[in-house]
């Protein structure tokens, strides 16, 4: 699934785009699914193949830890599914947030709707 990601951003995007990308020195552990330039911008897209049960809380604490370490413009969680990620996904991006920004990350999330 990483490589029809990246080669996405090729033909779609007409972005240079790299996968399975591995960055040594970052304190999270630099295994990047995507790495893409579109628009002179950097984005980072962390690719999920399993339905949203198989996601554990500790992937998600991965992700943002490793937009941390390379501060992306952009940063995408993909989940190849058609379940619900509303049950599960979604409170743990919440409860992640929550952990490492407080309240802060309550308004910002109060502000978007997920379905």
């Amino acid at each position: 699934m990483d490589g029809f990601v990246a080669e996405m951003f090729k033909r779609e995007f007409a972005s240079p785009a790299i996968y399975g990308v591995s960055v040594k020195n970052t304190p999270s552990g630099g295994d990047y699914d995507v790495i893409a330039s579109w628009n002179q911008r950097l984005v980072y897209v962390e690719v999920k193949s399993s339905p949203p049960k198989g996601v554990e809380q500790s992937e998600i604490s991965t992700f943002f830890s490793r937009i941390n370490d390379i501060l992306p413009d952009v940063a995408f969680l993909f989940n190849d599914t058609q379940l619900r990620m509303k049950d599960k996904l979604v409170v743990m991006f919440e409860d992640d947030l929550m952990r490492r920004y407080g309240r802060e990350s309550e308004n910002s999330l109060s502000r978007g709707k997920v379905d």
